[in-house]
C-alpha cells in the first residue's frame, strides 16, 4: 500500500475498493494507523458510502469482535444516521448478525452493534432491532460493570417502537431491581430528553 497520511486514508477508503479498505483494516487492527489516520477512515467510508458499505459488511463478518469488527459496527451506524429516512436495508441486518455473533462470547463488546442500531432508530422505528434492545437490557442487568450509555441506546430502540408510556413501565420496571435505582434514573433522564426531540423525530406517545 501508498506510504500514507490523513488524506490518502480518506481516499481510499471512501474509493469503496474492497482490497484497499481491507488493508487499511488490517493497519487498524495493529495499531498502524495514527489517530488522524482513524478519524479520516471513519470519514471516507461514510462519506463513501453507499459503496462502501459492502466492504464494511465483509470485514464485520469477518471479524465481529474485533477491533475493525467493532468499528465497523459503529461505522454502520453513522452510514445510516447520515441517511436519515432512506436507509440502506443492508444495514440493520448485519448489525443484528453480529451482536447475535458477539454476545455469547464477547457480552462486554456488543455496546458497538447496539450502539449502532441506536443510531438507525434516530428517524423511526425498527421492530426487527427490539428483540436486541431487550437482551441489551438483560446484560446491564446482569453485569454491572457495563456502563448506563448502553442502556441509553437500548432505550433508544425500545422508545422508537413501543413509545412513551411502555418505556415509563420499563424504567418503573427496572427501578424495582436490586440496586435499580441508577437505571431508574438513566431512564427518566433520557425521557426527559424525548421531550425536546426535534419535529419528526418524535414517536407515537402510545
Amino acid at each position: 500500500m501508498t506510504e500514507l497520511n490523513p488524506d490518502i486514508v480518506f481516499d481510499l477508503a471512501r474509493s469503496g475498493d474492497p482490497q484497499q479498505i481491507q488493508e487499511l483494516f488490517d493497519l487498524l487492527d495493529a495499531d498502524g494507523l495514527s489517530p488522524n489516520e482513524r478519524t479520516s477512515l471513519e470519514y471516507g467510508l461514510v462519506a463513501g458510502a453507499p459503496k462502501t458499505i459492502d466492504p464494511i459488511i465483509a470485514r464485520l463478518r469477518q471479524t465481529p469482535s474485533a477491533k475493525s469488527g467493532l468499528r465497523s459496527a459503529y461505522y454502520l451506524g453513522e452510514i445510516a444516521y447520515q441517511q436519515k429516512y432512506e436507509q440502506d436495508p443492508r444495514i440493520v441486518p448485519e448489525l443484528i448478525r453480529a451482536f447475535d455473533q458477539i454476545k455469547g462470547a464477547h457480552p462486554d463488546k456488543v455496546y458497538a452493534a447496539i450502539g449502532a442500531l441506536g443510531e438507525c432508530c434516530r428517524f423511526h422505528g425498527i421492530p426487527e432491532a427490539q428483540r436486541v434492545a431487550e437482551e441489551g437490557i438483560q446484560i446491564v442487568i446482569e453485569r454491572r460493570e457495563f456502563l448506563l450509555d448502553m442502556l441509553d441506546y437500548c432505550l433508544e430502540i425500545y422508545f422508537v417502537n413501543k413509545g412513551w408510556a411502555k418505556t415509563v413501565a420499563l424504567g418503573e420496571k427496572l427501578g424495582k431491581l436490586p440496586e435499580g435505582a441508577p437505571m431508574l434514573e438513566e431512564v427518566e433522564d433520557f425521557l426527559k430528553r424525548q421531550k425536546h426531540r426535534p419535529k419528526g423525530y418524535e414517536p407515537i406517545q402510545a
